[in-house]
C-alpha cells in the first residue's frame, strides 16, 4: 500500500501495536487466476499457464495419474470457483510443481520458461506456508521448515518476507510492462507485499518487545 509514493505503515500506534494485513488466501485465490488468465514476463523468461493445461491434459489419459486431484474446476474455474480456496492452494502444490518439473524436464528440457513457472509457483507456495502456521509441529508433520513457527529475529524467512518476495513482485510487473505484457494487478501486488512485510515486522515485535518464545504466524490475524 502506497500514498504518494511512500508505503502505508504496516501498524497502528496504540499502547501495544495493532499489525494490520490482507486475507493471504484472497491473494493465493488471485495469483491462481492470474496466472491462469495471462502469461507474465519475470525478467529471465515467461511464467506461463499452458504447463498447468497441459498437466491437466494428460492426467486423462494416463491410467496412472501425476496429479489425481486435479479437475477442470482447477485449471478453467467458473467465477464461482475463482473463491474456491482449497482448489486455488492445490494450483500450487509440491504435486503439481512437481508435475510441471518431469513434463519441463522430458518435453521442454533446459526451458527457460518451465523454470520461471515454477519460480512463480514456489514463491507463492511458500508465502502459503509462512502465513498459515497454527502450531509448533506443523513443520514435523508437513516435513517443511516453511511452516515452523518463528522464534529468532534472524529468521531467514523474515528476509524473504521483506527483501526476497517484493524483489521478485517488481521484477514481475516491470518486465512485463517492458515487454508489452500485462503483470499482477495493482491490489494484488501491494496486498501482497504489505502483508508480507507487516507478518515480518510483527513476528520481530512479538519476539524482541513482548517476550514471545515461538510465533504461529496464523494464529496472530
Amino acid at each position: 500500500m502506497r500514498k504518494n509514493g511512500e508505503s502505508y505503515s504496516t501498524s497502528i500506534k496504540t499502547p501495544i501495536p495493532l499489525f494490520m494485513s490482507f486475507d493471504y488466501c484472497d491473494m493465493i485465490k488471485n495469483w491462481r487466476n492470474v496466472v491462469l488468465d495471462h502469461d507474465m514476463h519475470s525478467g529471465n523468461g515467461i511464467t506461463v499457464a499452458r504447463f498447468l493445461k497441459k498437466i491437466y491434459d494428460i492426467k486423462h489419459k494416463l491410467i496412472i495419474k501425476s496429479v489425481k486431484f486435479l479437475t477442470r474446476n482447477h485449471i478453467f474455474p467458473a467465477n464461482a470457483e475463482k473463491i474456491n480456496v482449497c482448489r486455488a492452494v492445490h494450483v500450487f502444490s509440491t504435486e503439481v510443481r512437481a508435475a510441471i518439473e518431469y513434463l519441463g524436464k522430458y518435453n521442454n528440457p533446459g526451458s527457460v520458461d518451465v523454470e520461471e513457472t515454477l519460480k512463480l509457483m514456489e514463491m507463492m507456495h511458500t508465502f502459503l506456508k509462512i502465513h498459515e502456521v497454527n502450531d509448533k509441529t506443523q513443520h514435523i508433520r508437513q516435513v517443511n521448515e516453511n511452516s515452523a513457527p518463528g522464534t529468532d529475529i534472524n529468521d531467514e524467512r523474515l528476509l524473504w518476507m521483506l527483501k526476497t518476495l517484493p524483489a521478485y513482485i517488481d521484477s514481475i510487473q516491470l518486465s512485463s510492462k517492458a515487454n508489452k505484457m500485462t503483470g499482477l494487478t495493482k491490489e494484488t501486488t501491494e496486498a501482497v507485499k504489505f502483508t508480507a512485510k507487516s507478518t515480518a515486522e510483527c513476528l520481530k515485535y512479538l519476539l524482541e518487545k513482548c517476550g514471545f518464545f515461538h510465533v504461529c504466524f496464523n494464529a496472530r490475524i
